[in-house]
């Protein structure tokens, strides 16, 4: 008997989160509240002023003329890069910006249209630009190329230099951080950023 209301419960458990799953825009117009995370990190896109804990950036921006639109009050949630996209999937927010389409992410989530398009930018000190005239220059033993943890940068870097160092930094700490200490070589990170 405890194992046939065992797996009912699951299974109303499961139609429940489906349901939730479908009505989120709804979810919001009933509360009110149009809860977006974002890492405040990202300069022009997303920062996090510690002085007043208040946002500024496109990213806030858009979602802030977003929950205009829709009628309700916008609610910024901190995130990292991490755990971005698991945030929408586990309800502690409803939509974050500047999330990166990639298949592992698109499996998880739904996307909008692009707002913006962007490419992938090395950065390194201005005294080494000699030694770095191609991207292939970056794939070598002895080249360390820093990247934040959770990012597409990240993977770009390990799929793009195998044969580099590869250096992760977990927020809040920057991979540019790394870069300025002299710890990396390079750090790649976005044109929007850079």
């Amino acid at each position: 008997m405890k194992k046939i209301l065992f797996a009912l419960g699951m299974c109303l458990l499961m139609v429940t989160q489906v349901v939730h799953a479908q009505s989120r825009l709804q979810d919001i117009l009933d509360k009110g509240v149009l809860r977006v995370g974002t890492t405040g990190d990202w300069n022009p896109m997303t920062m996090k002023d510690p002085a007043t804990n208040s946002y500024r950036g496109f990213d806030i921006d858009v979602t802030t003329e977003l929950a205009k639109d829709l009628g309700v009050k916008v609610e910024y949630v901190a995130t990292d890069w991490k755990t971005l996209v698991n945030g929408i999937t586990a309800n502690k927010y409803d939509i974050t910006g500047s999330a990166s389409l990639n298949m592992s992410r698109a499996k998880v989530a739904g996307y909008s249209h692009p707002y913006f398009y962007l490419a992938f930018v090395p950065v390194v000190q201005k005294k080494d630009l000699a030694k770095f005239s191609d991207w292939a220059d970056f794939n070598k033993p002895d080249v360390k190329v820093a990247a934040t943890l959770g990012t597409v940068q990240e993977k770009m870097v390990k799929e793009f230099f195998p044969s580099a160092q590869h250096i992760v930094i977990e927020a809040p700490a920057r991979d540019f951080q790394e870069l300025l200490a002299r710890r990396a070589d390079v750090s790649v990170t976005s044109n929007v950023e850079a």
